[in-house]
């Protein structure tokens, strides 16, 4: 709104178990400053980017200090860490820590998640309504960008107005997408069969 050009990233992960791992947020700056941390969501980590985007450095330290810890705090014996997108960011270190822990990293096929991805089918949709709900809210008093200081408050607002973090939803994501149950046919009864709904699905793809 009113031509930002400020971005600020925030990733979410979720188990098969129903549990919300802490949020990742990823301010557009050179340092980060006390005042963008405080009052924050329980247990979530922060960094920044000239971009306010995930780089490979930045994704190395979301998978060793919220992913990592998550995997060793549970019982041993093969993980698994689904996600898309994310290759490119996979540095050596990051390899080195899967093969020593016995984790395995499934990327999800393109243009896809929309099926496949369990915190696209249940979690994530909701979070961005309520989230451009609260900043429609904000803007009515405010002009400009969001300062960072505010940041972390709206993101609360928008976050404690929905439901879907909660455990019996996350794990629904992971059953509709028939990944935990495992079910295949959860996805493939999905896949359109004429060509009306391919072009369909098709269009759905493209607004996406």
């Amino acid at each position: 709104m009113d031509s930002s050009k400020t971005a600020t990233s925030v990733m979410f992960a979720c188990s098969a178990a129903g549990d919300l791992l802490p949020v990742y947020i990823v301010y557009k700056a050179d340092h980060i400053w006390s005042t963008w941390t405080g009052n924050g969501l329980p247990g979530a980590r922060y960094n920044r980017s000239r971009s306010g985007w995930f780089d490979g450095n930045i994704f190395e330290y979301w998978f060793m200090n919220i992913i990592l810890p998550y995997f060793r705090s549970v019982p041993p014996g093969p993980k698994v860490l689904i996600g898309d997108n994310l290759v490119s960011h996979i540095s050596i270190n990051v390899i080195h820590k899967y093969e020593e822990n016995e984790i395995r990293f499934v990327l999800l096929p393109l243009n896809s998640t929309h099926l496949t991805q369990p915190l696209d089918v249940s979690v994530i949709r909701p979070i961005e309504a309520a989230w451009k709900r609260t900043l429609r809210q904000w803007k009515k008093n405010n002009r400009g960008v969001i300062r960072k200081d505010v940041f972390l408050r709206l993101l609360n607002r928008a976050l404690n107005s929905v439901e879907t973090t909660n455990e019996k939803n996350i794990k629904s994501g992971f059953e509709a997408t028939g990944i935990y149950p495992q079910d295949g046919n959860k996805v493939l009864n999905k896949l359109p069969t004429t060509e009306a709904q391919i072009l369909q699905q098709e269009g759905h793809m493209a607004r996406s």
